[in-house]
């Protein structure tokens, strides 16, 4: 039997989008757990239950799981999926028998504990990562967020052993990044959660140094322990290139080069995202000479949600089928959704 001093460090990761799930998150939690294995930690991760993966938002990538390394460990504690239920048959008792109390008593949870919906699968990992720790002990826990109830998981239980956590911000919380502006007015809970979270927290972590920054500047007393880890590129999605038998320099004749040109968008459109801009942005390229017929190929899913589809199809202006006689030809191109382990195919 190994010595206390020769066990492998122990990790508790709070990533609630882990594989199967395809939320834009999880690729940067599954490469941070497969590297913690290979580095020579024992890795548990604490992540999103599968019912809510397949049942309720329904956006999972089978393929992706297959990704993972098996010696990772993977707990999935429930979540409270009330502002996602809208079959009566799924109400809980309390919400069937007593539905204004049930409201008042997620709205207290909402205003004054934590303001964000995914916090009951926080404080049930809580629960699971204590009943772990009295058996074998965490040395370090690492919450990424979204959701940043992962954030406050971290915290409490740190604050229940003592264990030193890491916050990774793979997306910011209180900076709307779209409009630049603070997400949350002042006096909002989210403030004074974030401040006491980033007092406690051994280091903060930031996808890049404008987010580090803003961040810093907001809460200098913590910047010390501020860094940034930026996002890279998955190698096992990409095959290895095969020589074309062209030179670089060889000159192709004029009338042989391809037309029209074709742009590819490769990843998940959201809701968040000016897609309306870009499509009439598209358009009226395409009324330059050089980029007559050209296409926007959009390859990847649309949204997170299993509505999300038809939404933003329409927002493109994208219509299943032949397009009718007499519509203008915009030139996007809905090519269907994509897997993370068929990203090299589709480059």
């Amino acid at each position: 039997m190994k010595n206390r001093s020769e066990r492998r460090p122990r990790v508790l990761y709070l990533a609630f989008y882990f594989p199967p799930s395809r939320a834009s998150g999880v690729y940067r939690a599954r490469a941070t757990a497969n590297h913690l294995v290979e580095k020579g930690w024992d890795v548990t991760v604490c992540a999103a239950p599968l019912d809510f993966l397949y049942n309720v938002i329904g956006s999972v990538d089978e393929e992706l799981s297959k990704t993972v390394d098996p010696r990772i460990r993977v707990e999935r504690p429930s979540l409270n999926q009330y502002t996602w239920q809208q079959d009566l048959r799924d109400y809980s008792w309390l919400r069937r028998s007593f539905p204004l109390m049930a409201k008042r008593v997620y709205q207290f949870s909402q205003t004054k504990l934590f303001p964000e919906r995914y916090s009951s699968w926080a404080w049930a990992s809580v629960t699971r990562a204590l009943k772990l720790h009295a058996k074998q002990r965490f040395d370090v826990v690492v919450a990424t967020g979204n959701p940043f109830a992962s954030f406050g998981a971290a915290w409490l239980f740190n604050k229940l052993t003592g264990v030193p956590y890491v916050m990774d911000y793979r997306d910011s919380w209180t900076l709307d990044l779209f409009h630049d502006e603070p997400a949350f007015p002042e006096g909002h809970i989210a403030w004074a959660w974030e401040k006491r979270m980033l007092g406690k927290a051994s280091a903060a972590v930031f996808v890049n140094e404008a987010l580090r920054g803003w961040h810093a500047e907001r809460y200098p007393e913590v910047a010390d322990r501020m860094m940034v880890v930026p996002n890279g590129w998955d190698a096992d999605v990409l095959p290895a290139e095969e020589p074309s038998g062209e030179r670089p320099d060889e000159e192709v004749p004029t009338d042989e080069r391809p037309a029209p040109l074709k742009f590819t968008y490769l990843g998940t459109l959201t809701a968040k995202q000016p897609v309306e801009e870009m499509a009439e942005a598209f358009k009226i390229a395409r009324r330059h000479p050089d980029l007559a017929g050209a296409e926007l190929q959009i390859h990847g899913h649309l949204g997170f949600f299993k509505n999300s589809p038809g939404t933003l199809k329409a927002r493109l202006g994208l219509q299943d089928g032949p397009r009718p006689e007499g519509v203008e030809d915009t030139g996007l191109r809905y090519c269907g959704p994509v897997s993370k382990t068929e990203v090299g195919r589709v480059y």
